[in-house]
């Protein structure tokens, strides 16, 4: 046990640059990349101490960087890795994850929170992870969510499954080189949208409740797999399913290293006293995926 603490600690000290700071970029995909130029993603990492740093996350949105999450880290004395994330959250989570060398060049870690187990997978580096092999994601309860494999931090396929255990679509991406678009127009979808809720009959009054759906573009553009990711109304949730599913008009599928995708993509909704606000029909949920730990 000694003996790997010494080597975890000795990996840990390469990660930053004598600037105590060190900047990792990614492309598509979280694809790594050498310069700021073409990144989509980037991740900081600045050390406060031996034991303490913190993990700046952000997104370029046009020409402009924003952040998107910071994270706190605590190494304890046995290795073990505290990370306190501020994100999209309205309180911030707490994170365990330990880590061990599984063989030269690659680390096993697993991460749990308050006990339950939320990943488990294979990094080629201790500090900030970067993906390699078999990652697995679970559910809440405790089944799995997702069996993902990666090569250099990319992810190559997964398979899916929802809370109650049913397979869900495989092979979905949540970054690709161009995202799908829909054909009419962001304005089209969201009017269709509000038509089809007015047709519906339902009482928009007794809804107080944000909301976000979520769906797979295909590569053929083909609209699947809606569901509802947060919602407290499981008919309003329903309806809104329904309705995406139905969405007129055509999606050009994501298109990811020259071929398209299946991409996950997803809608936020704020329904407040008889009004539908929209949050900009958005493509970033595989930005919140990359971003979630």
């Amino acid at each position: 046990m000694i003996r790997t603490l010494l080597v975890i600690l000795m990996a840990i000290s390469p990660v930053l640059h004598s600037s105590g700071q060190d900047i990792y970029y990614y492309g598509a995909n979280t694809r790594p990349l050498d310069t700021e130029q073409e990144a989509v993603f980037v991740t900081e990492v600045e050390r406060k101490s031996e034991k303490r740093y913190v993990i700046h996350k952000r997104i370029r949105v046009n020409e402009s960087w924003i952040d998107v999450e910071r994270q706190k880290i605590r190494i304890d004395s046995d290795g073990s890795i505290r990370i306190r994330i501020k994100g999209e959250r309205l309180f911030p989570q707490t994170i365990h994850r330990e880590i061990t060398v599984s063989q030269p060049g690659l680390y096993y870690f697993e991460e749990t929170d308050h006990g339950s187990k939320i990943r488990t997978g294979s990094s080629s580096s201790y500090l900030p992870l970067q993906l390699e092999g078999l990652v697995t994601e679970y559910h809440p309860n405790g089944r799995e969510k997702t069996v993902s494999f990666y090569h250099n931090n990319q992810l190559q396929s997964n398979r899916n499954w929802l809370p109650d255990g049913n397979p869900y679509i495989d092979s979905i991406f949540y970054s690709a080189d161009q995202e799908p678009v829909y054909q009419p127009g962001v304005a089209n979808f969201n009017s269709f949208l509000l038509v089809e809720l007015g047709k519906s009959g339902i009482n928009l009054n007794e809804y107080d409740d944000d909301i976000v759906i979520a769906w797979v573009v295909m590569e053929t553009g083909v609209i699947n797999g809606a569901i509802a990711l947060k919602g407290k109304s499981l008919t309003m949730n329903e309806l809104l399913c329904d309705i995406i599913s139905r969405t007129p008009g055509e999606w050009e599928p994501a298109i990811l290293n020259g071929e398209p995708v299946r991409y996950f993509m997803s809608i936020p909704l704020n329904i407040t006293h008889n009004d539908v606000k929209f949050q900009e029909l958005e493509y970033t949920w595989g930005v919140l995926h990359y971003n979630k730990y």
